[in-house]
């Protein structure tokens, strides 16, 4: 299941989050092996405030994986192995993320994305909590998997003495000045 939410007004940004990459966690005392490797990771990410343009429409798109039925599907298939071997992202994070990129390449072509907004400042947590998305820290049942877009506003074009009103991509778009014109009435 994915779905996309309009985050302009309730994007919590917060320079910090970018230290969690650093926090110690199972097998990765130094935190996230990627910090400092990856250009889209800190300190190489860019700041969201740097990156994004915010007069622009900002997106969440969140695609919802259901990790207890991967669990189980894993003990089936591994009955020896413990909880944490089977809830190992390296058998399912992937393909989530594929799932991911696919939505947005679909949805929001040529648009402006980090797959990883929390590298750039942004509190994932707190924003998808003011979404009303119900993201668990340490997911029992579902892993949400989030991109952060930036959709242009199309400006008016002025034509003459009146303006061309944006025209939805979903309509019909003029191929002439003239079928422009004459769709709107005529000078």
């Amino acid at each position: 299941m994915d779905y996309s939410f309009d985050v302009n007004d309730k994007l919590i940004i917060d320079d910090k989050v970018r230290e969690w990459c650093i926090l110690s966690y199972p097998d990765h005392p130094k935190g996230c092996p990627n910090y400092g490797k990856k250009k889209v990771c800190p300190p190489f990410a860019p700041y969201v405030r740097d990156y994004f343009n915010f007069d622009n429409y900002l997106v969440f798109v969140v695609v919802k994986f259901d990790i207890g039925f991967h669990i189980s599907k894993m003990r089936v298939k591994h009955p020896n192995w413990t909880e944490r071997q089977c809830r190992n992202l390296l058998y399912w994070q992937s393909t989530v993320m594929k799932e991911l990129r696919r939505v947005v390449e679909e949805e929001y072509p040529n648009c402006k994305v980090t797959y990883i907004p929390e590298a750039m400042g942004v509190n994932v947590f707190e924003t998808c909590r003011n979404l009303g998305i119900p993201i668990e820290r340490n997911p029992v049942y579902y892993v949400h998997k989030i991109a952060l877009v930036e959709r242009v506003k199309r400006q008016p074009v002025v034509v003459g003495s009146g303006y061309v009103p944006y025209i939805n991509k979903d309509e019909h778009e003029p191929e002439t000045m003239a079928e422009m014109i004459g769709s709107l009435g005529g000078w």
